[in-house]
């Protein structure tokens, strides 16, 4: 059975580049809403919306949409080992949501997108999809998101560089195999996306920098807020 379940995975890696797209979502239906319209809206079509949410409120919104729902339960910090903050660090619980998102992802390409983030333009997928089509599974594709005031990071120069920093990155800025998508655990503390995204860049040998801005925030980060868009 497994070595059959092995070949139905390896079919699917061997067909066209599909897209795992993460979302966490918690009190934010019109955030939500311009998230997935955005995803919608992509000419090319092999992807599947995966969307967290922690509270029976949110399936108001989500029970709307066509999405593969998982519900998640918020921890405490008392629940968190003290231990395990790398450095007095703020508690960022819905940092948790990922680990049980990634669980879900069966085969092909993982990428991140909060309900406070968008896809930029139809052509996102497509594009990306041409350069995993010219890469391999062993490859970390990283690019930038764009803040409402237009700045970017990760910066061109890190870019440029191919510069991973604390503060120079976020959790919408990076494409990974389904391989690792299990390898490590996201922590419960701020700046959790920098330090998932440095394992991966140690573990995965090839690392490909896009300097083009693939996704677009409403906001300069809400830190799990819940500050919704004004509909």
């Amino acid at each position: 059975m497994i070595d059959f379940l092995k070949e139905i995975f390896k079919k699917k890696d061997e067909g066209p580049v599909f897209f795992n797209i993460l979302t966490r979502t918690s009190g934010r239906p019109n955030g939500f809403k311009r998230c997935h319209e955005s995803i919608q809206e992509q000419t090319y079509r092999h992807f599947l919306h995966i969307v967290s949410y922690d509270n029976p409120e949110d399936l108001t919104y989500l029970e709307e949409y066509d999405v593969k729902r998982v519900e998640v339960k918020k921890k405490k910090e008392k629940d968190v080992p003290l231990s395990k903050n790398p450095g007095n660090l703020e508690f960022s619980p819905h940092n948790l949501y990922f680990n049980s998102l990634l669980k879900e992802v069966k085969h092909g390409w993982v990428m991140l997108l909060d309900d406070d983030d968008m896809l930029a333009h139809p052509n996102v997928l497509k594009e990306l999809a041409e350069v995993v089509k010219e890469a391999d599974k062993r490859t970390l594709i990283i690019w930038q998101m764009e803040y409402p005031d237009g700045s970017r990071l990760p910066t061109s120069k890190m870019i440029e560089d191919q510069e991973i920093k604390l503060y120079g990155i976020g959790t919408p800025c990076f494409l990974f195999h389904n391989r690792y998508a299990t390898k490590f655990k996201w922590d419960a503390w701020k700046c959790a996306d920098y330090r998932f995204i440095k394992k991966l860049s140690d573990t995965i040998p090839k690392l490909i920098c896009l300097n083009k801005a693939y996704v677009r925030l409403n906001n300069f980060g809400d830190f799990g807020r819940r500050n919704d868009l004004i509909n």
